[in-house]
């Protein structure tokens, strides 16, 4: 039989320091072979190099670095949605066998589901903590990079805007109430400083709508400043439908995307502050 070596893991290739040219190779590999977290965690590897010598990343690095960031948080998301929705199945089986008339025919199952749904629950937890801990990192990495060296201003704004992203979710899923307010008070800060410099780029910037879409979904659903949310949100889309007429056809895409977002949440804010209470 012939023998053979296992390939090198990801880690291992890493650790060997690749040049910077193969991380970005790597990073388009594993964005078309759909693996976020090898994606973010090549990505991560170019920001440990771009510290080394202070170098900003290429336009075309910085994409593949907000493609790995939206990619793992829509992962995220999407584990801890199932995880609860699995956890709430399994509660409400267990409570719909115990409402059983002939309790003889389902004690045994009624013992199973209860000792399922304890397993799922736990199960539940430990993802929601995983991600806690990997989203927190993912912003600490992006916060090294800012404070490390010079950036280009939308690197900054960038930057500063996916680490807010990390901390949101973070406090999305924290049950302690103290933890909550210290993710959503960072996360706070971050989008505040993202939105003052964006301030700098066109009203119709992608970026620029970016971050007053998830700086306004923050105020609203995490720091109860409700008010302040709907007048972010209104704002923002206001200034950028009047600028439209001036984009190319791309550019009337990519912020038509955004500000439909915006649209479709003042909407709705605006329909739940009408009912009445």
């Amino acid at each position: 039989m012939t023998a053979s070596t296992s390939p090198p893991t990801l880690s291992a290739l890493l650790s060997s320091n690749p040049p910077r040219i193969s991380l970005v190779h790597l990073a388009h590999l594993a964005e078309h072979c759909e693996r976020p977290s090898d994606f973010l965690a090549i990505i991560k590897q170019l920001l440990k190099l771009t510290h080394s010598d202070k170098s900003d990343l290429t336009d075309e690095e910085r994409q593949l670095l907000y493609s790995a960031y939206r990619l793992s948080l829509q992962q995220w998301r999407s584990s801890v949605k199932s995880a609860r929705l699995s956890s709430i199945r399994a509660e409400l089986s267990r409570k719909t066998k115990g409402q059983q008339p002939d309790q003889t025919q389902i004690g045994d199952a009624f013992i199973h589901a209860a000792q399922s749904e304890s397993t799922l629950s736990d199960y539940k937890n430990s993802i929601e903590k995983e991600v806690v801990a990997e989203s927190r990192e993912a912003a600490q990495a992006l916060e090294q990079s800012v404070i490390s060296y010079v950036l280009r201003p939308e690197s900054i704004i960038l930057y500063l805007k996916l680490a807010a992203d990390c901390y949101r979710l973070c406090a999305e899923l924290s049950e302690k109430s103290t933890e909550r307010v210290k993710f959503t008070t960072t996360a706070n800060t971050l989008y505040a400083k993202a939105h003052g410099l964006s301030s700098s780029l066109p009203v119709t910037n992608p970026l620029r709508l970016g971050v007053s879409l998830n700086f306004s979904v923050l105020l609203y659903e995490l720091a109860n400043q409700k008010r302040e949310a709907c007048e972010l949100a209104r704002v923002t889309f206001d200034a950028a439908i009047s600028r439209l007429d001036e984009l190319d056809e791309a550019a009337y895409k990519d912020a038509t995307l955004v500000m439909q977002l915006l649209r479709d949440n003042l909407t709705l804010w605006t329909q739940a502050e009408q009912q009445p209470r």
